[in-house]
């Protein structure tokens, strides 16, 4: 589909096919089927070894799958991982932070990274012409590290290197945002704060956050996916799924089974 900027605008950008992920005889994902679309904000829930981080990295291209295909914004991951790559924003469990940088640094070279891909013919999701600088400075206020930007990372408290995380995950403005635990260190005020960003910006794209917080996904997400043993569970709104109980009760009766 064609934009009224003359480029594509594709409203599924994310599809999952067949996805699995062997390590030897073991299965940490199995056969995953589902798509995502622009707006959408996804819960990804499990419990440990679930299989949710290993499902993030292989759609962040940092893991390569055993089977099946990943497409985002139409482009194949694996056949196309440039133009794919650049469309995604990713925020692992473990932030790949460098403590020798200051935030300032650290978010220019996020930025730096995302215009070396838009060199490559890749443009803004919207059409719009708005720099990746522009955009993190709006992300540095909404986020509240202004005040932290000539601080050595290192000596930021685990709460700010997370925010700083995030605002460089969103470098670029992907068309996808993944986000792995990303309220791990943030306080109750804060995370208050990044549920109201991550609804305000999940109107231009499409996001999956995987976290422990049932109460969080339920009260954030447009849509949630549960996760057992490397497979999904569960796929709908968080009032589907607590039609008839809690989600809680929902999230322990579907993972509740010892693999086999």
């Amino acid at each position: 589909m064609a934009s009224q900027f003359g480029i594509r605008v594709i409203d599924t950008v994310l599809s999952v096919e067949n996805l699995t992920k062997r390590y030897g005889r073991k299965e940490a994902v199995s056969g995953l089927n589902f798509s995502v679309g622009r707006s959408e904000l996804i819960g990804l829930l499990g419990p440990n070894g679930a299989g949710k981080s290993t499902t993030l990295r292989m759609i962040a291209g940092s893991l390569a799958p055993s089977s099946g295909s990943i497409r985002v914004a139409g482009y194949d991951i694996a056949e196309q991982p440039v133009p794919a790559k650049s469309m995604i924003g990713y925020l692992p469990e473990v932030p790949p932070l460098y403590p020798e940088m200051t935030v300032s640094e650290y978010l220019r070279f996020a930025c730096d990274l995302k215009k070396g891909q838009s060199k490559k013919g890749i443009a803004p999701a919207d059409g719009s012409a708005l720099d990746s600088a522009a955009w993190v400075e709006g992300l540095v206020k909404d986020l509240k590290i202004e005040s932290r930007m000539s601080v050595l990372i290192r000596n930021l408290s685990k709460g700010y290197k997370q925010r700083v995380a995030i605002a460089a995950a969103m470098a670029g403005r992907p068309e996808l945002l993944l986000l792995d635990e990303p309220a791990s260190g943030l306080d109750p005020r804060q995370i208050v704060e990044l549920r109201l960003l991550l609804k305000r910006i999940s109107e231009n794209m499409a996001l999956i956050v995987s976290s422990h917080g049932l109460h969080e996904i339920s009260s954030l997400c447009t849509r949630i996916i549960i996760m057992n043993n490397g497979r999904i569970v569960a796929d709908g709104k968080p009032s589907e799924l607590a039609s008839a109980a809690s989600l809680e009760d929902v999230f322990i009766s579907l993972t509740n089974t010892e693999e086999t």
